[in-house]
């Protein structure tokens, strides 16, 4: 495949770098605006003290009840007065994996009738929480939970990763609210060196410059390549290749039986670009694949002990479409996954599927299997076999305009706490 250049500029770019200059974010409820994503019961779900406070005021604080079920998850209270404690009535309300204060106890609590689940203690992981991962936190923790899902088989415990991985979904709906997502699927063995590396990062740069979150399996590869182009989102194209430049480096590779287990051409980039810190850049990983360590260039992680639940996460988020890069069983089966769903979707409802790389779509023919399939329904028109990343820009963009999804406008709105409402 020909490497396309970033300086050629077509409609899709010049979109990307309009919409930049907008000010604010598309907000659920804007005029004509698409909301891909509510939370079940986002007004009385807290995740933060702030939130506490401030959806408090104003309220009849021992009558909490009769606002509806509140739900406060992960929210450190440790710096209440038992003045003002004592003012709360928490009957019915739910406490999940919070940090009380040091007065109030567990069974006290309960006592008064709120609904209390701790955190225990013996657990390397919070089955109970408020928002995904952030690289630090995973980092550390991350094989002292890939070794408990090895070793633990007990009900207990998988009763806990349970309840971790729908904390991780909540999270993950909780910040996806008045956002669009494309997911980059497929491309594990893509090495950093090579010419496809530098164009998926491209590919996701422009994308997020464009307005969407850019989402992936969290893995090496292509995945790796597009959590980078989305990182880099607020950089400028000279940027872009010097980052390229720094991830390709194949200095120390022999010393590692995968060149991806390798971390130095990552903390390369992040040594010159900085930690990931607001932009739209999202990774989903599981630990099945625990052996395999995260991409570093995530703004969030929203990693899962089920891999099934985790690959149709991915899949269900991806209202602004899916690309998807040459794979193997996985990538296949998550094609046909996404194909059913817009096999029987409204029109309305259809989301873009792209693959990325002709040749190897191309033999054996798996493009021309889902075209057929998909001929006399609405999801045909958003079908796409491409290696030019114009068009695939294109491609997408069309689609978010017809179905008149909230585009990211302006980065700087990321800073923002999303999961105060």
């Amino acid at each position: 495949m020909a490497s396309a250049p970033l300086r050629k500029r077509r409609k899709s770019e010049a979109i990307g770098e309009a919409m930049q200059g907008l000010t604010g974010q598309a907000k659920p409820g804007d005029s004509d605006v698409v909301c891909c994503f509510r939370g079940a019961n986002e007004e009385l779900e807290i995740e933060d003290y702030t939130e506490f406070i401030a959806k408090m005021k104003g309220k009849d604080v021992s009558r909490l009840s009769s606002y509806g079920d509140w739900v406060f998850q992960g929210v450190d209270f440790s710096s209440e007065t038992e003045e003002s404690w004592s003012k709360y009535n928490f009957e019915g309300c739910w406490f999940w994996g919070c940090v009380l204060p040091e007065f109030q106890s567990v069974e006290d609590l309960r006592k008064k009738g709120a609904q209390v689940n701790e955190n225990p203690p013996d657990l390397p992981f919070k089955p109970f929480r408020g928002f995904m991962y952030r690289s630090a936190e995973l980092a550390k923790a991350d094989a002292g939970i890939y070794q408990f899902y090895l070793e633990k088989k007990d009900i207990r415990s998988m009763m806990y990763e349970a309840a971790h991985d729908y904390s991780m979904t909540d999270a993950l709906h909780d910040y996806l609210e008045g956002k669009a997502v494309i997911a980059f699927m497929g491309g594990h063995a893509m090495e950093r060196h090579s010419p496809e590396y530098a164009l998926v990062t491209r590919l996701a740069w422009r994308l997020s410059r464009a307005g969407y979150v850019v989402a992936s399996g969290g893995g090496p590869g292509a995945m790796a390549a597009a959590n980078m182009g989305a990182y880099l989102a607020n950089h400028g194209e000279a940027e872009v290749e010097e980052a390229l430049k720094l991830v390709s480096d194949r200095t120390g590779n022999d010393n590692f039986k995968v060149s991806y287990l390798n971390p130095a051409p990552e903390e390369a980039v992040l040594a010159r670009f900085g930690e990931p810190s607001h932009l739209a850049s999202l990774a989903i990983p599981t630990w099945r694949y625990g052996h395999e360590p995260s991409n570093r260039f995530a703004t969030y992680y929203a990693k899962y002990f089920s891999n099934a639940i985790r690959e149709d996460a991915l899949i269900d988020i991806a209202h602004g479409g899916i690309l998807y890069f040459p794979g193997s069983a996985g990538t296949r089966q998550e094609i046909f996954q996404a194909a059913c769903f817009n096999h029987y979707a409204d029109a309305d409802k259809v989301v873009p599927m792209v693959f990325f790389d002709s040749k190897f779509w191309s033999d054996p023919p798996v493009y021309k299997l889902f075209h057929q399939l998909a001929d006399g329904r609405p999801f045909q028109k958003w079908l796409m076999l491409s290696d030019e990343l114009d068009d695939i820009c294109d491609h997408f963009l069309m689609h978010a305009k017809e179905r008149k999804l909230p585009l990211i406008k302006k980065f700087e709105e990321l800073k923002n706490a999303y999961w105060r409402k």
